[in-house]
């Protein structure tokens, strides 16, 4: 004997109290035989007693114009109230009019086959539900999501919103990013994906706020001996892989300069202790002068202004014979007068990175006139 529990009553019974229904998973349905007449003898009883109170009506108020009309002006239905349909005749026949020429309208007739949006309040419950019982979107889920989304871009309030939303899960659970990298290292990305990527990105400049989050989100992970080490072997791999992205990135950066910012930053992070080359501090107070940031800038000014030529000769450098900058009154003149002892006294000294006090000479002639006044 096959048990199953009635969901009104509650109450355990034999499977042959329920009516069959094929619909449903075991083919009988939920309510047992006796809930299901209760059910339907309540559910008449209430029509006949509406059908008392209500048939007594001489007058009812169309629910379409708001008019109170005489009941023979309605058409007849047994179950409305007063026995007959909710709006008058008048009204009826308009409606039918409008269908008529609605149902001829063939993008009347795209509209009743869309399917109309969920509200807000139905998306949060759906999501709500699917969370709570773990469901997770299938690959074809997926994939029909990225075709009807296609082409479409959120609106500013639905990015404020995913903006929000994401900014609150990275609160509640701060592995929350990591789980998220791990997830994606080695998702493979199509060549078309790339493409879009590409495109949508052309001519977009990132702000300064969103620069220095990336840099100081990008120095962190690099002061990490672990994950320099991850990065290295990444970028490794890839290159390996991919051999025709070296050539690439060697064609790319030709030709291309750094900004004076960018070089200056450059300088001061290998400079002194952080470079590689570090000795402890035995280079020359002079050789320091002539290494530092400011004099190439100023070198490199001055070659400009005398369009890179002998300023006696006017010849171009070559390997054998390049250019250099020459002060006219004596670097170490300059030194003795403001007695410069540090390479920061130096920086400040104005008058020794003074465009004017500067001219280019070759090689041979910068030596030739040293040699003959001193250095």
């Amino acid at each position: 004997m096959v048990i199953k529990t009635c969901s009104k009553c509650k109450v355990e019974k034999d499977i042959g109290e329920f009516g069959k229904n094929r619909s449903n998973k075991d083919g009988f349905q939920y309510w047992c035989k006796k809930c299901v007449g209760e059910f339907y003898k309540d559910s008449e009883d209430k029509v006949i007693n509406h059908r008392k109170i209500t048939n007594n009506l001489s007058t009812k108020i169309c629910s379409t114009c708001n008019t109170e009309k005489s009941l023979s002006e309605f058409y007849e239905f047994g179950r409305g109230i007063g026995g007959v349909v909710a709006s008058c005749k008048e009204c009826c026949r308009k409606k039918s009019i409008i269908y008529n020429k609605l149902k001829k309208d063939p993008e009347y007739k795209r509209k009743r086959k869309t399917r109309r949006p969920h509200s807000d309040a139905t998306k949060k419950k759906l999501s709500d539900t699917m969370k709570r019982i773990g469901h997770k979107p299938t690959r074809e889920m997926i994939d029909a999501s990225i075709i009807v989304n296609t082409g479409k871009h959120p609106s500013e309030a639905t990015r404020k919103k995913m903006s929000e939303s994401q900014k609150k899960l990275y609160a509640e659970d701060p592995t929350h990013h990591k789980k998220h990298s791990e997830g994606m290292m080695g998702h493979p990305v199509s060549e078309s994906t790339r493409i879009k990527l590409s495109i949508a990105n052309v001519g977009q400049k990132r702000d300064d706020t969103a620069r220095k989050k990336m840099s100081n989100s990008a120095n962190k992970r690099w002061e990490d001996p672990a994950e320099r080490e991850k990065t290295s072997e990444i970028q490794k791999k890839f290159l390996r892989e991919h051999p025709e992205h070296i050539e690439f990135l060697r064609t790319a950066s030709t030709g291309r300069k750094h900004t004076i910012p960018s070089r200056k930053k450059m300088g001061l992070k290998s400079k002194g202790e952080d470079n590689p080359r570090w000795n402890g501090g035995i280079t020359p107070f002079r050789k320091q002068i002539h290494e530092c940031f400011k004099m190439n800038i100023w070198r490199q000014a001055v070659f400009e202004r005398d369009d890179y030529k002998d300023w006696f000769s006017g010849c171009s450098g070559s390997s054998e014979n390049p250019l250099e900058a020459h002060h006219i009154v004596k670097f170490s003149t300059i030194i003795s007068k403001y007695k410069i002892k540090t390479l920061e006294d130096a920086e400040a000294c104005e008058e020794l990175w003074d465009v004017n006090n500067g001219i280019t000479l070759l090689k041979t002639s910068h030596r030739a006139y040293h040699q003959m006044w001193g250095w």
